[in-house]
């Protein structure tokens, strides 16, 4: 078993114990070739804790369109201290309502956002600010 294995096969039981992520790297692509030459540079990370593998995956909750309805979200929230109703968000988008609540919809179901129903204005961010992108 070749360094690469052990290494894998370490960041599978981080995974198992921590919740971690991991990208499975094919053998014959570019990345691969990389991170070799870095173990073989690093020596033997199997037997220490290699931080690459073992840190969790930063990977972007949301799709850009979708960031740009959260922005919107919160920069309205934070300016007129509360949440923007559907057809603020229409305005802004220059969408179709239909289209707006679709949106919302799918938000709540991946659980960016949060809303009460039957009251109006009840969007809640479940996103921290900092994840956010910039409002274009």
């Amino acid at each position: 078993m070749d360094a690469i294995d052990r290494v894998i096969g370490n960041a599978l039981k981080d995974v198992a114990q921590g919740g971690f992520r991991i990208k499975l790297i094919a053998r014959n692509s570019a990345r691969y070739r990389i991170f070799n030459g870095c173990l073989r540079r690093f020596g033997d990370a199997a037997d220490k804790s290699f931080a690459l593998m073992s840190a969790p995956v930063q990977s972007p909750l949301f799709t850009p369109k979708q960031g740009q309805y959260l922005a919107f979200i919160y920069a309205y929230t934070r300016v007129l201290g509360r949440p923007p109703a559907e057809a603020d968000i229409q305005r802004h988008f220059k969408v179709t309502p239909p289209t707006v609540h679709q949106m919302l919809i799918t938000l709540e179901r991946t659980g960016l956002i949060r809303r009460k129903p039957g009251v109006a204005r009840s969007i809640e961010l479940l996103v921290p600010p900092e994840s956010l992108p910039v409002l274009r």
